[in-house]
């Protein structure tokens, strides 16, 4: 593989959307597993039900793998083929396609911080609340899922561009009498 432009891009494309996600993913998840070590310490048997909501801000991280992998395969990364060749505004085009996966991943996944701290609260007072605690950190992974699909559909319409190569007209040459 020879590294271009248009593949250095790409390769922007993968890390924007796993770092956003990821970087979100950790704050979330982070956020709720402090909260819940002191419910838990109380109230051991919350344990399974507070993980599953702790569960919810690391599936940002997925969807934001999923977009680098789709784009790295794209660019011949993954799979090894030599002779694909990316633009340069292919490239640019598949980190601008990360970006509503990292973005969304991120602002979700944090926002579910938020919200599972509240939804660890409200099992601790009532454990029969578990569904309606569900609920609340289940609405914001919509957003994520959105970033998600939009992503992926602007990786498949670069995928299936052609790459732009600028038309250099030539002179004719014409032999001299």
């Amino acid at each position: 593989m020879i590294l271009t432009m248009g593949i250095a891009w790409g390769f922007l494309g993968a890390a924007i959307a796993v770092a956003g996600a990821g970087i979100g993913s950790s704050i979330g998840a982070g956020r709720i597993g402090a909260f819940s070590t002191g419910v838990v310490a109380e109230r051991p048997e919350l344990f399974a039900r507070a993980l599953i909501i702790q569960l919810f801000p690391s599936t940002q991280i997925i969807y934001g793998l999923l977009i680098s992998f789709l784009i790295l395969l794209d660019i011949g990364v993954i799979g090894g083929s030599d002779d694909i060749y990316i633009s340069t505004e292919q490239g640019i085009a598949y980190a601008f396609a990360a970006l509503p996966v990292g973005i969304l991943g991120f602002a979700s996944a944090a926002a579910q911080g938020g919200a599972g701290q509240g939804a660890v609260a409200m099992i601790a007072k009532n454990p029969a609340f578990m569904g309606r605690a569900f609920i609340k950190v289940a609405l914001i992974e919509t957003f994520a899922i959105f970033g998600l699909l939009i992503s992926f559909l602007l990786v498949n319409a670069v995928s299936g561009s052609e790459p732009y190569i600028p038309y250099v007209p030539t002179l004719p040459i014409y032999p001299t009498p």
